[in-house]
């Protein structure tokens, strides 16, 4: 390894399936792969990979559920002069699933794609004063495939934009105080909706190694769950919810 180069790895398995025993099998995987450049003591990079698979069977034909995940991202940090701290990140992710039947064959098979690109900075205004803001931009794919039999099927696919941009500050009251309130925006492409999402943390330290945490917030996405009291997946499927209000959620 060169001077400043630091790599790191590290890989899970589950014996889930060997405790229990029985029929089902369970196999639950994932591995992290990062590696970070200090170019100077201002500036650096970071890739960052992520790969995960769970899978659920049972039963001799081996009918179940596999999911796979990944993710990728590049990210650097810059410290300019003595008050800012700038970051980028380049972003990828993606989800799959499919549901097998007894025959092997996969009736069921969905697919999440997520591409996003942000820019963040920290502005240090006082010794007591800290500004965040930032802005992101992203693309989201959805499709699901399935079948019921071979004359029976359906294809659902879409894609939606979203951009951010988000506003905080860090202000210390008194020495054992501290508040933080901040405002995002959100735009998503579909039905155009724009929505705020305020909030507000407090932070009061009781000793320098004990501290009492207070949040309030709000948010909103357009992201909703298929299932219903209706018509029940084994597992949560998300699809963008056109021609409804966006979700919102009180914390």
């Amino acid at each position: 390894m060169s001077k400043g180069l630091g790599v790191g790895a590290s890989i899970r398995q589950s014996f889930l399936g060997e405790m229990i025993g029985g029929e089902e099998n369970f196999t639950l995987m994932d591995y992290t792969v990062k590696a970070q450049y200090n170019i100077n003591p201002f500036n650096s990079v970071s890739l960052t990979g992520l790969n995960a698979e769970d899978e659920l069977s049972s039963g001799e034909e081996q009918s179940g559920l596999n999911m796979t995940g990944d993710t990728y991202s590049l990210e650097g940090r810059h410290i300019i002069g003595s008050r800012f701290i700038a970051k980028w990140n380049l972003y990828n992710t993606g989800s799959r699933m499919e549901l097998r039947d007894e025959g092997e064959d996969v009736f069921f098979y969905s697919e999440i794609v997520e591409n996003k690109i942000s820019t963040s900075f920290i502005y240090f205004a006082k010794q007591n004063l800290r500004i965040n803001f930032g802005m992101d931009f992203g693309n989201t794919k959805f499709q699901y495939l399935g079948a019921s039999n071979a004359d029976t099927s359906f294809i659902e696919d879409e894609s939606i934009y979203s951009t951010s941009l988000y506003f905080n500050t860090r202000l210390s009251l008194t020495p054992n105080t501290l508040i933080e309130p901040g405002l995002k925006m959100d735009y998503f492409s579909i039905e155009d909706n724009l929505s705020l999402s305020p909030s507000l943390r407090l932070r009061y330290f009781l000793t320098e190694n004990l501290s009492l945490k207070g949040y309030i917030g709000m948010g909103s996405q357009f992201v909703r769950s298929l299932n219903t009291t209706e018509f029940f997946f084994p597992m949560q499927l998300w699809f963008p919810g056109e021609g409804v209000d966006p979700v919102k959620a009180y914390e």
